[in-house]
């Protein structure tokens, strides 16, 4: 049986089927559609979600619910999951931190199973912890960092090269990554994003029916996106240099953690250019595909180095518009230059020295909105790319349907999951082939509460204790608690007590019931806090 497992935060799972409070981050949409393209498209028998969260089932209308071959599983369940089933991948769909699932896959899985993680942001400084995790924790071989971008695989070698040296100078220990970087681009279905009839779209969308639309779809935010300053400043020369075209500058996007929509507007009007820009916010995820078919040009001007591959840029080109970004990170690897839009040069020097001393205890956000500041996007070369494409139809027309056949060519879903279980089938073959530890259940990562907090009760019980059951059984858990307390167990438990009877007595049950040493004491101190068992005398 081919399985796929992966593991989620209560965060990650609500993330998968609602909206987050702060609104859209390119993250949970790629989660989203590629957890639906990889049910759609993948051969798979089984997709194990090992759940943190309180254990529930998936709700009808759900993505999670909408396949048979979904199963929510809680986490504590792995291990004898792990035993049963010789998983084909973990792959971590969230982050590129494999080092506590590599851990744990060394401690608790029979078999070799790759561990794979993916990168999307990869800026933060405490993202050194977090690599350094994944070196010192048992990558092998067989696992994999995907990374989106050849620029987000040189980020990542970069981090891993500087830890290997400073971490190993400052401290004598020797640190190094095992595992692989391969790269898989985000996807898009462009079945979804794909060119339409742009009239009825405008007159739906209340858009000027025949202006030139030029549109900005993203987040609100000069911290941990980008400075839409510099994009109205090179619209704003582009439109006074073409004053016969009548073109509108549409910006679209989540604003509700930084309120930055505002300003934005602001800007605009000092500049006296807001009746040329529309903005959009916190628009329905359904809609922003629209928002792409209905305009003409697309534009995104980067400069923060939390951007490593750009899924709005593919989303526009899908639908057929040319794109004018900054020649910044992964932006320069989607983006073919004077053929399916323009690539505007940016400028940068070190100035960072302050911001690095203080990384460590500063606030992450602000640290990036000073970098992204130290950015420079040629505001000039924006504003003639603007005008160019503004005032030539037939090249908007061109570089659009060149863009299209590229998103087909490389990023459609059914080509990027081709992909993933092409390197998941590769790495497989390889993890079959690595030697399995014998003595794989020691970890320095693994914490042992019971011995560090030991000191802390009253008395800790044995097995030469008696208990007695006590009262009826009609106490009402938690629901949170169903995936752990096993009812038959109950009753057992309290039929054998009925008398009195020794812990290690009860403990005789754990076998019969084919449950661990561990889980039957858990019911048995269960039982007596709610006093469905007592003591029957004092330790």
């Amino acid at each position: 049986m081919k399985v796929f497992g992966t593991f989620l935060a209560s965060s990650e799972l609500a993330g998968l089927e609602t909206v987050p409070p702060e609104g859209f981050y390119g993250l949970g949409v790629f989660a989203r559609r590629f957890l639906r393209s990889l049910l759609l498209h993948s051969d798979f028998d089984e997709f194990h979600f090992f759940c943190s969260s309180p254990y529930r089932e998936p709700q009808e209308g759900e993505l999670l619910g909408s396949d048979r071959r979904v199963r929510l599983l809680p986490l504590h369940q792995f291990s004898a999951s792990a035993r049963q089933f010789d998983y084909h991948v973990l792959h971590n769909i969230w982050t590129p931190d494999i080092g506590p699932w590599t851990e744990m896959r060394n401690r608790l899985c029979p078999a070799g199973v790759p561990v794979t993680g993916l990168t999307h942001t990869i800026s933060y400084q405490s993202f050194l912890r977090r690599v350094l995790s994944t070196m010192v924790m048992g990558a092998r071989a067989s696992d994999s960092i995907i990374c989106t971008t050849d620029s987000a695989r040189t980020v990542m070698l970069n981090w891993i090269e500087y830890l290997r040296r400073e971490f190993g100078a400052q401290t004598g220990a020797m640190v190094s990554y095992e595992g692989r970087l391969d790269k898989i681009p985000l996807g898009v279905d462009a079945e979804i994003f794909a060119p339409k009839n742009k009239a009825p779209l405008r007159q739906r969308l209340k858009l000027p029916a025949d202006d030139v639309l030029l549109l900005y779809v993203g987040r609100f935010s000069p911290a941990d996106k980008m400075d839409l300053f510099p994009l109205l400043l090179a619209f704003k020369s582009a439109v006074e240099r073409s004053p016969a075209q009548s073109v509108t500058l549409v910006m679209a996007g989540s604003d509700r953690l930084f309120k930055y929509a505002g300003r934005v507007e602001q800007f605009a009007a000092d500049l006296g250019i807001a009746r040329r820009v529309i903005i959009r916010t916190d628009l329905p995820d359904q809609e922003i595909p629209d928002y792409y078919a209905a305009s003409d040009i697309f534009i995104s001007p980067s400069d923060n180095i939390q951007e490593t591959f750009g899924l709005s840029i593919i989303e526009a080109m899908a639908c057929g518009l040319p794109v004018i970004c900054s020649d910044w990170d992964g932006y320069k690897e989607l983006v073919e230059h004077e053929r399916t839009g323009y690539r505007v040069p940016t400028y940068w020097m070190q100035c960072d020295q302050k911001i690095c001393d203080h990384a460590g205890l500063a606030d992450w956000m602000m640290d990036h909105f000073y970098l992204g500041q130290s950015v420079s996007v040629d505001v000039n070369e924006m504003a003639l790319a603007i005008e160019r494409l503004v005032g030539d139809d037939s090249l908007r027309k061109q570089w659009g349907a060149n863009g299209r056949r590229r998103v087909l060519e490389l990023f459609d879903w059914p080509v990027i999951i081709r992909q993933y279980l092409d390197l998941w089938e590769e790495l497989k073959a390889i993890a079959a082939a690595e030697p399995v530890a014998d003595d794989r259940k020691t970890s320095w990562y693994r914490p042992d509460f019971f011995q560090t907090f030991r000191h802390y009760p009253t008395h800790i019980l044995g097995p030469s204790q008696k208990v007695t059951a006590h009262g009826p059984l009609d106490f009402k858990w938690y629901p949170e608690l169903s995936a752990e307390i096993r009812p038959g167990l109950v009753e057992q438990i309290t039929r054998a007590a009925s008398g009195g009877v020794t812990i290690g007595e009860l403990e005789r049950l754990a076998d019969q019931n084919q449950v661990t040493l561990d889980a039957l004491r858990f019911h048995i101190m269960w039982l007596l806090k709610y006093q469905h068992l007592v003591l029957s005398e004092k330790p």
